[in-house]
């Protein structure tokens, strides 16, 4: 999936249920994950976010057991339930 750099906040269940999603690379123009964007994307091993991330909202990465490992901007504010307990998150 290509999102355009046109984009800069992905809403509230936009990928939810994307069984077949695997990877995803997020543009620079994008500021905000919103709720529940990829929750049950459950084949979802690889996200790139971009430093212009501020914001990943509740539920916005819940049910994704194949993702393990992600990488965020130091300066995001994550929602407490943002992510599956036992994900390793990464601030650079």
């Amino acid at each position: 999936i290509t999102i355009p750099d046109s984009v800069t906040t992905i809403g509230s269940y936009a990928f939810s249920g994307c069984t077949g999603l695997t990877s995803i690379i997020i543009p620079d123009s994008v500021t905000e994950i919103e709720s529940a964007t990829f929750i049950s994307c459950t084949s979802l091993i690889n996200v790139s976010l971009p430093d212009s991330i501020t914001n990943i909202y509740d539920e916005a990465f819940i049910d994704c057991p194949n993702l393990k490992t992600i990488t965020i901007p130091k300066n995001c504010e994550i929602d407490d339930d943002a992510f599956d307990e036992g994900i390793n998150i990464i601030r650079r």
